[in-house]
């Protein structure tokens, strides 16, 4: 999702984030996602309590630019400039649109459907090898069979 967003243009400004949460469901999936990675960003700014001294500077200036300014030593443009930058780099490559995943797909596919195929084709011709040593195993234990049948030695017939 967010890197269909980073394709298409489409990221949530900051000023515009609060509003797409009351969108369609797919400006709402998005915000969510943007949501989630601003929050990441940050508190991969500061790791040690960044989000923690953001808050009480929130609490104590009752305004989100004053509070970023104060924990974090930006404006609230540039930590927006540098997050989407961020945003834009870590997901320009992810995901790929219908077209391609169709034809992605389609390829996959066809790959599970020759390898299949060449499945096939090796067992029947494992059988065949296992049917053609069977009938020779059967054409030599006739013979073997049949020299086997000797004459009784007539010294053993007089026991009886």
């Amino acid at each position: 999702m967010l890197g269909q967003a980073v394709r298409e243009r489409r990221l949530i400004r900051l000023a515009d984030l609060e509003a797409a949460f009351r969108g369609n469901r797919e400006q709402v999936a998005l915000a969510y996602a943007q949501s989630y990675t601003l929050v990441r960003y940050l508190y991969e700014l500061q790791p040690g309590g960044g989000l923690g001294d953001f808050l009480e500077n929130l609490a104590l200036t009752n305004d989100v630019n004053r509070a970023l300014l104060r924990t974090y030593g930006k404006t609230a443009p540039e930590l927006e400039a540098a997050w989407l930058q961020q945003v834009r780099d870590e997901y320009r490559g992810h995901g790929w649109d219908l077209v391609t995943e169709s034809l992605i797909f389609g390829a996959m596919a066809l790959l599970f459907v020759v390898v299949y195929l060449i499945s096939l084709r090796r067992r029947r011709e494992i059988r065949e090898r296992l049917q053609e040593e069977d009938n020779l195993r059967r054409m030599f234990a006739v013979v073997d069979d049949d020299e086997d049948e000797e004459e009784p030695d007539p010294e053993l017939l007089d026991d009886y």
